[in-house]
């Protein structure tokens, strides 16, 4: 009867290994949630901000009643500033974001090597949250792709035959 080899328990050593890489990995995730509500928050207000400077420069400084057209050449300008420091924080934000998200799969995946060879048996301990949404975008990003192709055809058609009929303009 051949004998069975039981699995070892973890060295105390790689038992604390893992509970710093537990910890590491936690603040990686608490990092990937704080870097995307600092650019969904940027996205949302800047652009309010954006829209409102539209809606004031035109309702407020009409070419017809005004005498100085300085305020005509000021508002463009602070949208155009507005609209280039949106993109380099949103740039910079989504920089940090990614540097977290791949810095969390690295940890996932070092985690789950040191698990593998030290422990023979089945048992994971299910750190491989960012792997796992990584995997199901990579898998659903055709298919959004192509719905996004799919229902824009017939936008445009419509918005282009009213365009061409008149009814738009």
């Amino acid at each position: 009867m051949p004998t069975e080899e039981k699995p070892q328990p973890l060295e105390r050593t790689k038992v604390m290994e893992l509970d710093e890489l537990r910890g590491e990995w936690k603040e990686a995730r608490g990092s990937i949630d704080r870097f995307d509500k600092i650019t969904v928050d940027l996205r949302k207000f800047g652009f309010s901000l954006i829209s409102l400077i539209l809606f004031g420069g035109s309702v407020l400084f009409q070419p017809i009643n005004l005498e100085n057209p300085i305020p005509l050449v000021i508002v463009p300008l602070i949208i155009v500033a507005l609209t280039i420091g949106l993109f380099f924080a949103d740039s910079y934000y989504q920089v940090l974001l990614l540097s977290s998200t791949l810095y969390s799969r690295q940890l996932e995946n070092y985690h789950q090597e040191i698990f593998d060879l030290n422990v023979k048996s089945k048992i994971y301990l299910g750190y491989n949250l960012t792997n796992f949404i990584e995997d199901k975008v990579q898998k659903n990003k055709i298919v959004y792709v192509w719905n996004a192709c799919l229902y824009s055809v017939p936008v445009h058609r419509v918005y282009s035959r009213l365009l061409f009929t008149g009814c738009l303009s």
